[in-house]
């Protein structure tokens, strides 16, 4: 863990950026992801991601297809779930939580009609950013297996506690956030 700080230390801010806003997304990720958790530039996303991957740093491709010249690059995943959650345990509260938010937002923007597949994912980031009211809501898309035993033990105890909210299922444990 330590030599992995390390060379997350010597990156330059832009670098670490990218790579912060990655492991929001989690352990795979797409670069349109990554744009919108960042709500930056597309090209220069693209073109850095793909820096790490030419150098084998941190992440690496898993599209179908090696990158070429003029491709933009599409699915990614860090090398090792344990990067993903260094790299994630080191993000300051606020600033996870804004990305988390915008990552929901362009997930709902890009789902206008909720999938009831990318549901789940939209509340988890609603959650992760605090608007629990969406998060509720998405949770309630959500396909029934997801609603009975994989949907966060966390987001169903907050809306209890915190916004006296009640939902009518259970859950019986908190869904892992990393997997290898």
């Amino acid at each position: 863990r330590r030599f992995v700080e390390l060379q997350l230390d010597r990156l330059p801010k832009n670098e670490l950026a990218l790579l912060e806003a990655a492991s929001v997304v989690g352990v795979q990720f797409s670069v349109a992801e990554v744009e919108a958790a960042l709500d930056i530039d597309p090209d220069s996303v693209d073109i850095r991601m793909t820096r790490f991957i030419e150098a084998n740093y941190f992440v690496r491709n898993r599209g179908s297809n090696p990158v070429t010249a003029g491709q933009r690059l599409d699915k990614c995943e860090f090398f090792l779930a344990s990067f993903c959650e260094i790299v994630y345990d080191r993000i300051r509260s606020r600033r996870k939580r804004k990305m988390h938010h915008r990552l929901a937002a362009w997930l709902e923007a890009q789902f206008r009609r909720p999938d009831p597949d990318v549901s789940c994912s939209i509340a988890y980031h609603f959650q992760k950013a605090r608007d629990w009211a969406k998060a509720a809501h998405y949770i309630l898309l959500s396909p029934e297996p997801v609603r009975q035993g994989v949907v966060f033990e966390e987001l169903r105890q907050l809306l209890r506690l915190e916004q006296g909210l009640a939902i009518p299922f259970s859950v019986p444990q908190q869904q892992k956030r990393f997997s290898e």
